[in-house]
């Protein structure tokens, strides 16, 4: 396995209610189709809860904000967790972290601890398809809403994660992509 050393990075983390879904889901859409495929040194971290949606943009070298991410700059309503901030990769881990330990720690707390708590991790591939997003997004929320009308304690995670063309170029120049992975833009949901 190869890898780069990425030491300095910028990385910027936003939140936004459930009204905000369908914008984040389009500027993802708009970044996957342009951003991910003229700049590789960019990477979008969409994490959807039942209570709304956090936004990690994080670029593999100190800027600004990088012009890839412009998409994403256009929402509006987006409370900033983490300013755009030029660090390393350590801290952007710890705040991470700590982000998430805050969510986990209150979603213990909300549980009967008696009850043994369950993980089912479900996956699939897809082309960069917006409506699909959305489709999926309201499946998604229906299944949440269902499940806990039916007094189901429940927590799911909906997260898109993008593979550009050119991590599978870089892999097979290395003599990799065991896996025949496409190179062509698409995503893991």
């Amino acid at each position: 396995m190869y890898t780069i050393p990425i030491r300095n990075i910028c990385f910027q983390a936003t939140a936004y209610s459930l009204t905000e879904i369908p914008n984040v889901l389009a500027a993802f859409t708009e970044w996957q189709k342009n951003g991910a495929q003229t700049d590789p040194k960019t990477s979008v971290i969409i994490n959807i809860l039942s209570t709304g949606c956090s936004l990690g943009l994080v670029y593999s070298e100190p800027a600004t904000y990088p012009d890839a991410f412009a998409p994403f700059a256009a929402i509006p309503n987006g409370i900033v967790r983490v300013p755009a901030t030029n660090a390393t990769v350590s801290l952007l881990m710890r705040s991470a972290l700590l982000l998430r330990d805050k969510q986990l720690v209150s979603f213990i707390l909300n549980q009967r601890l008696t009850k043994l708590l369950s993980h089912v991790y479900l996956s699939a591939a897809s082309l960069i398809d917006e409506t699909l997003y959305n489709e999926t997004s309201s499946y998604y929320f229906d299944t949440i809403n269902g499940l806990q009308a039916d007094g189901v304690n429940i927590n799911m995670t909906f997260t898109l994660q993008t593979i550009p063309p050119s991590l599978v170029t870089a892999s097979e120049a290395r003599g990799g992509n065991p896996m025949g992975v496409p190179p062509q833009a698409h995503q893991c949901l």
